[in-house]
């Protein structure tokens, strides 16, 4: 599965990598991808870190049986 990511995960992990993972849901790609990148593990978990599908924004519970490309978007502070 290819991963793209965005924001400050862009520039801490790279911006598109080949992960190996047995399907199953964004929040289990959301933890293997925390433990492979412990840096980056705290926000990698936390729920304001979105995924995107086929460009749709799609919930951690969301199946990836069958997905071939997630984007990761890093949460977003503002003032």
């Amino acid at each position: 599965m290819q991963v793209r990511f965005f924001g400050k995960f862009a520039a801490e992990i790279g911006e598109i990598i080949e992960v190996d993972v047995d399907p199953g849901t964004v929040a289990d790609l959301k933890e293997a991808l925390a433990q492979r990148f412990p840096a980056s593990g705290a926000d990698l978990r936390g729920a304001r870190t979105l995924a995107c599908v086929a460009d749709a924004i799609v919930p951690d519970d969301y199946r990836l049986d069958g997905v071939e490309a997630v984007e990761i978007l890093a949460p977003v502070s503002g003032g």
